[in-house]
């Protein structure tokens, strides 16, 4: 969904204001956002997506190049399928990555024992 923007303004109280003044926009809407949000900007580190087996090194590493997913990376989150461990990871390479998820494993592993 696209909202067109008219106007914006780094105070809510300063948009309310110009909406109040002009009774031709009586239906504006006052979408509040975040200016200038922080994002991840290390150029040396992509974002892959690897599935590493939980009881072998056999794994599966896809680098992928999305927002969303980089932001899972940066998060760490991994989940379980099956036998594997999914993991986001941002790392140099791809054997980086895959031994970034193998400690990440070691150490699901441990705590779960």
């Amino acid at each position: 969904m696209e909202i067109p923007i008219h106007v914006a303004f780094d105070d809510l109280e300063a948009a309310k204001a110009y909406v109040g003044r002009f009774l031709t926009i009586g239906d504006a809407r006052i979408v509040e956002c975040q200016l200038n949000p922080a994002f991840y900007t290390d150029i040396t580190r992509d974002c892959f997506f690897v599935q590493l087996n939980m009881h072998n090194n056999e794994a599966t590493a896809y680098q992928v190049n999305d927002w969303h997913r980089s932001e899972l990376a940066i998060k760490g989150h991994y989940f379980f399928e099956e036998r594997q461990i999914c993991v986001y990871v941002m790392a140099r390479s791809e054997n980086e990555a895959i031994k970034a998820v193998c400690k990440i494993r070691d150490d699901v592993k441990q705590k779960q024992e």
